[in-house]
């Protein structure tokens, strides 16, 4: 197998696993990007989270990585840990400690708008993935208010794919870079700040200056 290439999905030894095979459920089924994708279930962070950040989507695992997941006994794929993940996930870290302070206790959660490594995923792959997103948003807002959080919740939204799932609708990120977008979700009132897509900050380094 090659060290680069990602395998073939269906000869993925994670995702055939009886847990994970029909992914979040019957409703996954009808989903163009059901078949032939690696898929990550999990999000990463606390659920009382000061900030949540939206990847648009999950980044194909390389078989190199797959087979430290399987030496570890992961029993799913390990979410963010992509070259994407890992430059917002710094960016974020630096700029908490750089305007708040290292002892700030600022916590973030990491969630993905479409679950599935999937190829230009479609408007009928975002809404399939919509309601596992939302459900886990909801769940935030709940724990946030069981300990006292108040306020709006911060949205950092990863690209154009992560906005419209989050129903802001805009037709490039040149449109939406440098704005926040108020708004609720569902009963949750929202502050959405877009940055790149994980895909564009593997790229494009340091090019992060709205988050």
């Amino acid at each position: 197998l090659s060290l680069i290439k990602p395998p073939d999905p269906y000869q993925c030894r994670i995702c055939e696993r009886p847990s994970l095979v029909m992914k979040a459920g019957p409703g996954c089924e009808t989903c163009p990007a059901y078949q032939e994708t690696h898929y990550f279930p999990r999000s990463m962070g606390p659920d009382a989270a000061d900030i949540v950040v939206i990847g648009d989507v999950a980044q194909e695992p390389p078989d190199r990585k797959i087979e430290r997941e399987l030496e570890r006994g992961a029993s799913a794929h390990e979410a963010f840990t992509d070259d994407g993940s890992i430059v917002l996930q710094r960016a974020i870290d630096d700029a908490i400690n750089r305007f708040l302070g290292a002892k700030a206790g600022v916590s973030v959660k990491y969630i993905y708008a479409i679950r599935c490594a999937a190829d230009n995923p479609n408007k009928a792959v975002m809404s399939s993935c919509q309601g596992p997103m939302l459900s886990d948003l909801s769940r935030v807002n709940s724990e946030r208010q069981r300990v006292g959080k108040t306020g709006k919740l911060v949205i950092i939204a990863c690209g154009t794919m992560a906005l419209r799932s989050l129903g802001v609708h805009v037709t490039s990120f040149e449109d939406a870079a440098g704005h926040v977008f108020d708004t609720t979700l569902g009963d949750v009132p929202v502050a959405i700040i877009p940055t790149l897509s994980l895909a564009a900050l593997a790229a494009a380094s340091g090019k992060y200056s709205s988050v």
